[in-house]
């Protein structure tokens, strides 16, 4: 069944088609997990096979750049080199080989293809990391507002195409409330010394 290709990220139970497209978020019927599982048409569709390329009938037929003895259907619109049906390669509505694809993927102009994701704990590791170096004063704001952001990213459902990055999460958590814990101790340290009050605290 189709619903079998949908499964909890966290328990990895088959999440049922009666849990598609409710435009809200719902239990995963084992592990209680918060989901919202949004299915575009395409996906009942199956993935699409790409042709197979025809044989060169003639000799005096142009054939393709990458499998001299399949007949040319169509010319890149990049780069111009023939192309048969296996190596045409329809993108953003232009007609590519395979090459052009890989040096447009490297050149990033390829726009509608997914080169990365951020992940909410990457972006709160670098808030953490990355603000306090611009200004310091400010160290415990930005150690708050990172763990805001890592929060908010954590009980987020997870990626149905994935499992959650423990390592980055935890150390989205632990650096943050490190610069908070050293904040407070050095914060409390001036303030007895400003104050004039009893022998402040020292870092060993």
């Amino acid at each position: 069944m189709i619903a079998q290709a949908l499964v909890c990220p966290k328990c990895r139970t088959p999440i049922p088609e009666t849990l598609f497209n409710l435009g809200r978020f719902a239990p995963c019927l084992k592990c209680r997990q918060e989901l919202q599982v949004d299915v575009f048409p395409a996906f009942y569709a199956g993935p699409r096979l790409g042709r197979p390329g025809e044989p060169l009938v003639d000799a005096s037929e142009a054939s393709c750049f990458f499998h001299a003895e399949k007949r040319a259907a169509i010319a890149c619109e990049s780069c111009g080199r023939f192309l048969c049906g296996l190596c045409d390669l329809e993108v953003e509505g232009r007609h590519i080989c395979p090459s052009c694809l890989s040096a447009g993927r490297k050149k990033g102009a390829l726009k509608n293809l997914d080169q990365y994701r951020l992940v909410w704990p990457g972006i709160g590791l670098l808030m953490a990391l990355v603000l306090p170096l611009i200004f310091y004063p400010l160290t415990p704001i930005w150690a708050l507002a990172s763990l805001g952001v890592t929060c908010f990213g954590f009980f987020r459902p997870g990626s149905i195409t994935g499992d959650r990055k423990i390592v980055l999460y935890a150390l989205a958590f632990v650096v943050p409330l490190a610069e908070l814990a050293l904040s407070f101790f050095l914060g409390k340290n001036l303030l007895l010394q400003f104050s004039g009050g009893s022998t402040p605290f020292t870092l060993p």
